[in-house]
This record gives structure tokens, sequence and C-alpha cells, in this order.
């Protein structure tokens, strides 16, 4: 079998994560979790499924 020479690694926590939880996230730690995201050259997250 032959590997790709590269792979995506998409963050999904945005969407599948936050939903996961049922207590009320407040907007600004989610600010806050996208803004570390950025920092960590992520160039591609979901964050809504629709």
């Amino acid at each position: 079998m032959q590997l790709p020479k590269k792979a995506n690694i998409v963050e999904v926590c945005l969407r599948d994560g936050f939903q996961s939880i049922k207590e009320w996230i407040p907007t600004e730690l989610k600010k806050k979790v996208i803004d570390k995201l950025i920092k960590a050259n992520y160039s591609t997250c979901a964050f809504s499924c629709h």
C-alpha cells in the first residue's frame, strides 16, 4: 500500500467537541479556543455541520 505524501488535519472541536458538552459554553471562552487554534497554525477548522 502506498501512503500519500501529505495529509490534511482538520480540527473539529468547535463542532463536535462543543456540541457534546451539556453545560453552556460562554462565547468568550469559545473565542479564546479559536484564537489558540489560529495561533497553533491550524488552517482548517470545522465549526458548523450545515
